[in-house]
């Protein structure tokens, strides 16, 4: 949790050319369409812009969006504080793939969007010690590399101050395990993101389940209708307490809220 190991050479051009074969992906040009309006805005990002409106945010906060691919969330923030949240301070995002910041740079106004891995990266003037009021995480934390995990859990500390909000939205760990074709994806357990956050000076305010994406899956009357991998179909009962979630991956609900408030300015020793 506290591992910070230095990215090598190899992990490096292994890692761009990984981003160059990315940039001409369906998934990739999806992303950009998305942000122009030219397909619609997917289940995921809706039920974000909802929790976050409902529950989250404040006004006059600044934000910080680490992974902020072309820069759709970041612009549902900003529709959501015109809204009626209110008026807002800086908008800004942090992404690694180089065609998605250059596309949010061309494109967004009201957003400032730098290249940069969010485990180390660096912002520019007048960002460069500044710390944010709200940092999101949506769809990434399970991106990281699990020796890096130190390194996001400092980084988050180095650009908030106290009372900041953390939010992450993942895939839960059961629909990780079982999902694969997601690109460069990792299985977050629980409790390791828990704990990291904790031993990085953040406390848990907030976990729950997704309960407003839609995903095609069958929930129908507390049950759940699936095919496994093999092909299985399988008919469950859900745990009540689960049984509102409406994006069900192989039986489990795949996404999850996280918010973090920030407690402590001790730094986290890395290791």
């Amino acid at each position: 949790m506290t591992k910070c190991l230095p990215i090598t050479k190899a992990q490096t051009d292994a890692l761009q050319q990984e981003i160059k074969d990315y940039e001409g992906s369906q998934r990739f040009n999806a992303k950009v369409k998305e942000v122009k309006g030219i397909t619609n805005v997917v289940a995921r990002h809706k039920a974000i812009n909802k929790y976050l409106s409902e529950k989250v945010l404040q006004p006059g906060w600044s934000v910080l969006e680490l992974g902020c691919a072309a820069g759709m969330m970041l612009k549902m923030v900003d529709r959501a504080y015109e809204a009626g949240i209110g008026a807002h301070e800086d908008l800004v995002g942090v992404e690694l793939v180089t065609g998605w910041v250059k596309f949010a740079q061309s494109y967004h106004k009201e957003i400032k969007t730098f290249e940069g891995d969010i485990t180390n990266f660096v912002l520019p003037e007048p960002y460069a010690n500044k710390t944010f009021d709200f940092v999101m995480l949506n769809d990434v934390a399970e991106h990281i590399q699990k020796e890096r995990y130190g390194c996001l859990f400092h980084k988050l500390q180095q650009v908030t101050h106290h009372n900041s909000i953390v939010y992450m939205h993942t895939p839960t760990p059961q629909a990780q395990l079982a999902d694969q074709e997601q690109y460069l994806e990792n299985v977050l357990p629980h409790h390791y993101l828990i704990m990291g956050m904790a031993l990085a000076g953040f406390e848990l305010i907030t976990f729950e389940h997704d309960l407003d994406t839609t995903c095609g899956s069958s929930n129908r009357g507390g049950k759940v209708h699936y095919k496994d991998p093999a092909g299985v179909v399988h008919h469950e009962r859900l745990p009540k307490i689960v049984q509102d979630v409406k994006c069900l991956f192989n039986g489990y609900p795949k996404y999850y809220h996280a918010v973090f408030r920030k407690t402590s300015s001790e730094m986290l020793t890395l290791a």
